[in-house]
């Protein structure tokens, strides 16, 4: 009976040390990516406010030379938006899964970011993984990920749009409005309107009026930077007749 109660006892207190060794090793979980808060020893649990993050490309399938043009918005549950942040990642790996950036967003407010990143024109063609990062300063954090087809090639030539004969800024050529035949290098600049017609940088600036002989008396007013010191009247100019005493400065002097 002795040895009974020895040896359940034995056995108790062997299942009790070994709940208290389980007790003290820390869960171990997969890492997650979406709508999380990550908390101490790896543990991930949903807040109650949580990132929600759309990322999105300028287009689906792009030469190897071209830039993709990345942006991404965050916005908690509630709506609001991610304003400020502690981390934000952007990461592209090519057709080989190989790492061929690592980087930061740029913010550009208002819970929306982007980043620009140009190919190589030797780049390895396929189906490329852009995963986006995001972390607040309360440690909410989202992840996304998204693919691009990427194909070997150079990129298509300059279009001109317009058909005025000069090809579009934006991919290398000349033209700053390609959506407008009128507007382009060495067209006829109008000043003042506000636009620049011959794509020099900036509008042109009116010259102000020449000045004007309204009362034809071969003198302009001097008002403008001529000499007649009273162009409503043609006996009224530098040269003119002076009669003393009347009060008029014929001559202008």
């Amino acid at each position: 009976m002795d040895r009974l109660w020895m040896r359940r006892n034995r056995w108790r207190q062997w299942s009790i040390a070994v709940f208290l060794v389980a007790a003290t090793i820390p869960f171990a979980y997969a890492e997650e990516t979406g709508d999380v808060k990550r908390t101490g020893r790896g543990r991930v649990s949903p807040t109650s406010n949580p990132i929600s993050l759309t990322v999105t490309t300028d287009r689906q399938t792009y030469v190897a030379g071209q830039t993709i043009h990345i942006s991404a918005n965050a916005a908690y549950n509630d709506g609001s938006s991610v304003n400020t942040t502690k981390k934000t990642v952007v990461e592209i790996k090519d057709g080989d899964r190989r790492r061929v950036l690592r980087d930061a967003l740029n913010n550009e407010g208002s819970g929306t970011f982007s980043y620009d990143y140009t190919t190589q024109s030797n780049a390895n063609p396929g189906s490329w993984e852009i995963e986006v990062e995001i972390e607040d300063q309360q440690r909410n954090e989202a992840a996304k990920t998204i693919f691009v087809d990427v194909t070997a090639g150079s990129p298509p030539p300059c279009e001109d749009a317009d058909g005025d004969g000069h090809t579009d800024a934006a991919c290398g050529g000349t033209d700053c409005n390609d959506s407008d035949p009128f507007i382009h290098p060495g067209a006829d600049e109008t000043c003042g309107d506000g636009i620049d017609q011959d794509c020099s940088g900036a509008d042109l600036t009116c010259e102000p009026p020449p000045c004007e002989d309204a009362d034809g008396d071969g003198h302009t007013d001097a008002a403008c930077g001529g000499t007649d010191c009273n162009d409503s009247d043609p006996f009224i100019h530098p040269g003119a007749a002076e009669i003393c005493g009347d009060g008029i400065d014929q001559d202008c002097s």
